[in-house]
C-alpha cells in the first residue's frame, strides 16, 4: 500500500558543482510547462493504477521546484489536489526550494494548495563557499527567504546544510551551524560533501584546484553537530537529520521504515510490493511513453526476500530507534537476532551496536562508523 508520494522536478537555474542527481540547467518557460503537462498526465495514470488512500505524505523535490513558472506550479498543484490529496489525509506536504527563486506570490500559492512544509537549500553560511558549490544565492538571501516564509505563515521549515567542504576548518563549520540555528528552522539536515565522479568539483579536484576536507576534520565536524544541535533543541533522530519535537520528516520516515512509496516524474524511483521501479531518465522516452497512454517505467528490479531484509536493516539502522525486532519478525517471518547472530555479536563486541530486547541500534561510537556496521549485514 502506497504510503508516500514523491514528485520530481528536474530543473535548476544552474547545475550545482557537487550535484550528480538527475537535473539540468534552466530551460525556457515553454519547456518547463511542457514537462509539467506530461507530469500531470502521469499523475492521472498513476491514480488509475495505484490506490492512494493510505498515502499521508507528498514531497515535491528536484532539481529546484521553486524555479517553475507560477502558472506551471498552479497546474501541478491543481492536479495533485484532484488526483492525490484527500481532505485530512495528507499529514505532510513538502516543497523544495532555493532562496533565490522563492517569491511572496509563489509562497502564497503553496499555502493556498495546502503545502505545510518547506525544505530550503542553504548549504553554507559562507558566500565564498556557496560560490564554490555553484549555488545561486548568498546567505543573506537565505535569511530573507525564511523571514518571508514566516510572514506568510509557514510553521514547518527544514534547511539543508553541507559540511566537510574543500579545505573547510572545524571552526568554519561551527560558524555555519550556529548561524543556521539562529534561523530557528524546525528541521535541519547536515550532510557530508561527497565529491562524485562527473561533477564540476571532481574536475577541480583532478586539476588540483581544490583539496577535499580530510576525514579526521570531517569526523570532528560530525561530532560537533551531534552535540551542538541537541543542546539547542534538535533531536538527532537519523544519522544526518535533526528535528525539534514533533517535526521529524514524516515523508523520509516512510523511506527509512521501508514503506511502499511511489515516485513520479523523470527518473523518479519507487518501491512497490518488493519491487524497485525507476522512471525513464530521458525526456524523449518519458514523453513518448505517456503519449502512448502508458505509465513510464525505465527499469524495474524485484528484490529477493534477503535483499528486502538487508535494505530494511540498512535503512532502519540510520534511525535513532534502530531495527524493531518485533516489526522485523512480522515483516519477514524470521528472527532478526537468530538470522544475523554473527553480525550482531561482532558489532556488539566492537561496541558499535547494542540491543534492549526490543530494538537493535547503533551506539554513539557506531554512528561514526555506521558503514562499517552496515557492511556486516550485507550478504
Amino acid at each position: 500500500m502506497i504510503k508516500a508520494i514523491y514528485i520530481h522536478i528536474p530543473y535548476c537555474a544552474l547545475k550545482c558543482h557537487y550535484c550528480d542527481f538527475l537535473s539540468f540547467g534552466r530551460e525556457d518557460e515553454a519547456h518547463m510547462k511542457r514537462y509539467i503537462d506530461y507530469l500531470c498526465r502521469e499523475i492521472k495514470l498513476a491514480k488509475e493504477k495505484y490506490a492512494f488512500n493510505e498515502a499521508d505524505t507528498v514531497y515535491i523535490g528536484g532539481g529546484t521546484p521553486s524555479i517553475l513558472p507560477y502558472e506551471a506550479l498552479k497546474a501541478l498543484f491543481g492536479t495533485i489536489e484532484r488526483e492525490i490529496l484527500a481532505p485530512g489525509k495528507i499529514a505532510e506536504y513538502t516543497f523544495e526550494a532555493n532562496p533565490e527563486s522563492l517569491s511572496a506570490e509563489k509562497i502564497e500559492l503553496l499555502a493556498a494548495f495546502g503545502v505545510n512544509r518547506l525544505s530550503l537549500g542553504v548549504q553554507s553560511s559562507d558566500d565564498e563557499y556557496l560560490k564554490l558549490l555553484g549555488r545561486g544565492h548568498n546567505f543573506k538571501q537565505a535569511e530573507e527567504a525564511i523571514k518571508l516564509l514566516r510572514r506568510k505563515g509557514l510553521r514547518n521549515i527544514s534547511i539543508d546544510l553541507m559540511y566537510a567542504l574543500p579545505q573547510e576548518s572545524l571552526q568554519h563549520w561551527q560558524e555555519t551551524l550556529k548561524r543556521a540555528v539562529d534561523l530557528a528552522p524546525e528541521h535541519l539536515s547536515a550532510y557530508q560533501l561527497q565529491i562524485e565522479e562527473g561533477t564540476y568539483l571532481a574536475k577541480l579536484q583532478k586539476e588540483g584546484r581544490i583539496v577535499p576536507a580530510d576525514e579526521d576534520t570531517a569526523a570532528e565536524m560530525l561530532a560537533f553537530s551531534s552535540e551542538y544541535l541537541p543542546e539547542n533543541g534538535y533531536e538527532r533522530y537519523e544519522l544526518s537529520n535533526y528535528a525539534k519535537t514533533g517535526f521529524r520528516s514524516q515523508h523520509n520516515s516512510h523511506y527509512w521504515h521501508l514503506d511502499d512509496y511511489l515516485g513520479l516524474g523523470l527518473g523518479a524511483t519507487s518501491l512497490v510490493d518488493g519491487e524497485h521501479l525507476v522512471r525513464p531518465r530521458t525526456l524523449k522516452e518519458y514523453y513518448q511513453t505517456l503519449d502512448e497512454g502508458r505509465l513510464p517505467v525505465g527499469a524495474r528490479e524485484t528484490l529477493s526476500l534477503r535483499e528486502q531484509m538487508e535494505e530494511y536493516i540498512l535503512m532502519n539502522l540510520r534511525l535513532k530507534e534502530g531495527v524493531s525486532l518485533k516489526d522485523f519478525a512480522a515483516r519477514f517471518g524470521c528472527s532478526f537476532s537468530q538470522t544475523y547472530a554473527q553480525a550482531i555479536a561482532k558489532t556488539a563486541g566492537l561496541a558499535l551496536s547494542e540491543t534492549d530486547g526490543e530494538y537493535f541500534r547503533l551506539t554513539e561510537k557506531g554512528k561514526f562508523l555506521a558503514n562499517v556496521v552496515m557492511l556486516e549485514f550485507l550478504n
